[in-house]
């Protein structure tokens, strides 16, 4: 939920790869669709880790959310 209301974002491409948003609250799901690898999502507030999420093999998904 931003100041605006709420935002939804899609996130394409290449990692590793870094937002910053300004919100009071997130809920996030991403999905990893290559054949292998691994795939580590973390949510950082004021540059401290506040969640943090990571899976290895095929396609799959991730999700947190932190208020």
């Amino acid at each position: 939920m931003t100041d605006s209301g709420p935002q939804t974002l899609r996130l394409d491409g290449a990692v590793p790869e870094t937002y910053e948003l300004t919100a009071s609250g997130l809920s996030c799901r991403v999905r990893q669709t290559g054949q292998g690898g691994s795939l580590t999502v973390e949510l950082r507030r004021n540059g401290a880790v506040v969640s943090h999420s990571s899976m290895t093999g095929g396609s799959g998904s991730l999700s947190i959310t932190v208020q």
